[in-house]
């Protein structure tokens, strides 16, 4: 089984503890284990020199973070790529980088951002084990992501379209709901997570 580790923001505050509650329950979806540590990413020369989202996960990637397994770092600032305005996050490789700094900067309830972050965790976990790699649509955004719209390797590329995700796949209890991949998704998912 492959190992995931997850590098966080070393602070204590209420960011903290929805990021917290969010890979719980993304560890519980997709039924993996996380090693969790706390870093200051804020000194890395990398992310002093740019904010591009695939500029910075590549830095990293090139930086040595534990190349041979699935690293997450979480950064708390806004972050782009060529060709947006803003992202989400990106995965070169084995190496994950995830943005919260536009839910946690949006008017969203404390159940809607722990499903916003859950979401963006499981998503690029899922690209981390090419979980929809085989998918394609013949518009290159859409390649590698699904169109069921209850996968989380569904595309989102808006806070509403995000929000919307989230909501509909949080139970009556507010907690985002397990079985986060379409069968089809899980089943490339688990084939390559194991493998790894």
């Amino acid at each position: 089984m492959a190992k995931i580790t997850v590098y966080v923001p070393a602070v204590d505050d209420y960011r903290s503890k929805v990021l917290e509650k969010a890979i719980e329950m993304a560890k519980y979806n997709l039924n993996v284990d996380f090693d969790i540590y706390p870093i200051d990413l804020s000194t890395d020369m990398i992310l002093m020199r740019s904010f591009d989202a695939q500029e910075l996960a590549k830095g990293l990637y090139d930086g040595g973070y534990n190349r041979d397994e699935v690293s997450i770092f979480f950064v708390r600032k806004d972050v782009k790529t060529a060709d947006t305005n803003f992202c989400f996050g990106a995965t070169m490789g084995k190496t994950i980088l995830l943005s919260d700094y536009r839910i946690n900067h949006g008017c969203y309830s404390e159940a809607e951002k722990i499903a916003m972050l859950t979401y963006l965790i499981e998503h690029e976990i899922g690209h981390a084990f090419k979980a929809a790699d085989d998918l394609h649509y013949g518009d290159g955004i859409y390649d590698m992501h699904c169109l069921n719209e209850k996968c989380c390797m569904q595309q989102v590329q808006s806070l509403d379209e995000l929000r919307d995700f989230a909501k509909r796949n949080m139970t009556c209890r507010g907690k985002y709901e397990r079985g986060c991949f379409c069968s089809h998704c899980k089943k490339r998912f688990r084939r390559f997570y194991a493998t790894e």
